[in-house]
């Protein structure tokens, strides 16, 4: 089976600036961002800064300095034109998509494919503001990790209180969690559909051969109890980790 290593780390830790980091910043009330120290580093470390169309509102709005992006896509619904202008002028490049098949979401992932192209599988791709508000929002950003994980090195929907990502089984997946800004709490949930057979290690509660599926067996409020988790799994699951508390500060 596929042997693959997650670092969370290369996206949570405070090294310096990675060019194999992109950050797509969804329009959510809940993105959250304004002095927000966590986003910031995160914004910060990114080779490639995309906003999904109204993200690029937060981002004007939240943002004392401005901080610019380096590209907006979006059918632009709901940027407004004094943003668009604004940005255009700081050197944003704005791309309209009025293609209804795919939200904007879809559209910022579209677009890394393309402009990686051979290279997708060496990024790592976080994601800020897809989790909380409506369900059908979050459960449709959840079905993104499906439909696009395998494109890229890895495929994150990140929060202030979550960490979420696609453990794309089959396959054997090798976690180091940054436990300086994640857990103990964390879940294997088999989202989708049911997965036949699920061991782990490095969990207070290890599985065996376990059969995860809603209505029977899901592994939420586990904990991670070692500097290494592994899990393998026969068929795709979520892995999530609850995020420590972060301080504001005066500026990202």
């Amino acid at each position: 089976m596929k042997r693959i290593l997650r670092r969370s780390s290369d996206i949570l830790g405070k090294d310096s600036r990675k060019k194999n980091v992109a950050v797509i910043l969804l329009n959510s009330k809940f993105s959250n961002i304004s002095n927000n120290e966590r986003f910031g580093m995160l914004w910060n470390k990114a080779g490639l800064r995309i906003c999904a169309d109204g993200g690029a509102n937060a981002l004007f709005d939240e943002d004392e300095k401005r901080i610019v992006p380096d590209v907006i896509k979006g059918d632009m619904d709901s940027a407004r034109e004094e943003v668009l202008k604004y940005f255009k002028n700081q050197g944003t490049q704005v791309i309209r998509d009025p293609n209804q098949d795919t939200n904007d979401f879809g559209k910022c992932l579209e677009e890394l494919k393309e402009r990686f192209d051979e290279n997708a599988l060496l990024w790592d791709v976080v994601v800020w503001g897809a989790l909380g508000g409506r369900m059908d929002h979050e459960m449709c950003n959840i079905s993104y990790l499906y439909e696009w994980t395998s494109y890229f090195r890895t495929l994150t929907l990140l929060s202030d209180q979550n960490l979420v990502c696609l453990l794309n089984g089959p396959g054997r997946f090798v976690i180091e969690p940054d436990l300086s800004a994640e857990g103990p709490i964390c879940g294997v949930l088999p989202v989708g559909s049911p997965c036949e057979r699920v061991t782990t290690k490095g969990l207070k509660w290890n599985m065996h051969n376990q059969r995860l599926a809603f209505g029977e067996m899901v592994s939420s409020s586990n904990e991670i109890v070692d500097s290494t988790v592994e899990i393998e799994c026969s068929s795709p699951v979520l892995w999530m980790t609850e995020l420590h508390p972060r301080r504001r500060i005066s500026r990202i």
